[in-house]
């Protein structure tokens, strides 16, 4: 494992922009960029789970937490969990 990295920069300058927006509570933001995040990033997004998901949770305008990043086959992946009843300002990652 200690050999495993993201394949390519300009992919993980792409994976933190989107962990930001979701950090952030941007999640209107980030489902507007992302027809250039899969174009750009070959993200593992396409199939359209993320957009899915996020749309099902109404499409949350309060912060994420991302509990974990790293690499995955050359990809960036993150744990990342939108919690709703944890009070404002509780959000932390």
């Amino acid at each position: 494992m200690a050999e495993e990295h993201v394949y390519s920069h300009a992919q993980y300058r792409w994976d933190m922009q989107v962990l930001k927006l979701m950090r952030e509570g941007r999640c209107q933001d980030l489902l507007d960029i992302m027809p250039k995040f899969i174009e750009e990033a070959l993200a593992e997004v396409q199939a359209g789970s993320l957009n899915w998901m996020l749309h099902a949770m109404g499409v949350p305008s309060y912060p994420a937490e991302i509990h974990a990043y790293g690499s995955v086959i050359g990809t960036g992946n993150a744990v990342v969990e939108w919690n709703p009843t944890k009070p404002a300002g509780a959000h932390h990652g």
